[in-house]
């Protein structure tokens, strides 16, 4: 039954994929361009699939998230059928050492967030601007016993003092920053504009920094974790170095799954051409 509901959700997912495609949104005019600037050796048609593909995976995101908000009881706990590296998980907890679980925005979030709740991590959190759904989101966060921190200079300090007394911590770090704090390094061999918190986090308490993802599963079988450390080069004392290491231990998951991660942001708007996501800009070699 748990089975046949998520395949009604993933089906009508396809289709509010299929949607913001044929109406040329925003999200997927964005997503081609970074599909397209990412994956240069890809043929137009190969191009083409990963970009409608990714958009499928949009729609089922979206209402997986949406279901998630909306049913107690954590409907998509249960539908984690294997974890993959969790000996680097359970390691971290028996030495005691705080634990950065780098997220990026790749499968579901929101079911790691399910797996890992119960161990009462920290994330930081910026509020959506409609209170309706902001109220929604953070009610369904919490809800496994994760701690929502606000994205202030206070939250920031209290994820360090998190670190400090050995708890956990969730970041998703792959989008484009908008303060102080950055250096130019690759994202997806791409230079990218990249926020610097977490490698001073990394080097002042020394976490265990493990990346993951919890990837979605053809023909509606669920979701399987992976979790692996980062580079070694995160832990580098030059924080330009640390954070290239970070950025690459994310390309490593990224590329595993690449159709279920979220395309559509500008991250690279300051770092390639001033014109890339221009509406004026010549169209992308995978669209129609």
């Amino acid at each position: 039954m748990k089975r046949a509901v998520l395949a009604v959700i993933h089906f009508f997912g396809r289709g509010l994929g299929w949607l913001a495609h044929i109406t040329g949104s925003e999200y997927a005019r964005v997503a081609r361009i970074n599909i397209n600037l990412v994956f240069p050796e890809l043929s137009a048609a190969e191009a083409q699939l990963l970009y409608r593909r990714s958009m499928a995976e949009l729609g089922k995101l979206t209402l997986e998230m949406l279901l998630n908000c909306c049913l107690p009881g954590g409907f998509l706990k249960k539908q984690i059928r294997q974890i993959h590296g969790e000996t680097h998980f359970q390691r971290a907890l028996a030495e005691k050492r705080g634990i950065v679980l780098i997220m990026p925005h790749l499968g579901n979030w929101e079911v790691l967030n399910l797996f890992v709740g119960h161990h009462g991590p920290y994330a930081l959190y910026r509020p959506i601007k409609n209170r309706f759904w902001d109220k929604m989101v953070t009610r369904s966060r919490e809800r496994p016993g994760t701690r929502m921190v606000p994205f202030t200079v206070s939250g920031v300090r209290r994820l360090y003092h998190v670190l400090e007394q050995n708890g956990i911590i969730e970041v998703l770090p792959d989008q484009l920053p908008d303060g102080p704090g950055m250096v130019v390094v690759d994202f997806l061999n791409v230079p990218a504009r990249t926020g610097t918190m977490v490698s001073r986090m990394v080097q002042k308490t020394r976490p265990a920094v493990i990346c993951c993802y919890a990837r979605r599963l053809p023909r509606a079988r669920g979701f399987d974790i992976h979790l692996m450390p980062a580079l070694e080069g995160v832990y580098a004392p030059d924080l330009t170095a640390a954070t290239a290491a970070l950025n690459k231990s994310m390309d490593l998951l990224i590329k595993l799954s690449p159709e279920q991660y979220l395309w559509g942001y500008k991250r690279f708007k300051y770092t390639v051409d001033p014109g890339l996501y221009s509406r004026n800009r010549s169209p992308a070699k995978n669209s129609e």
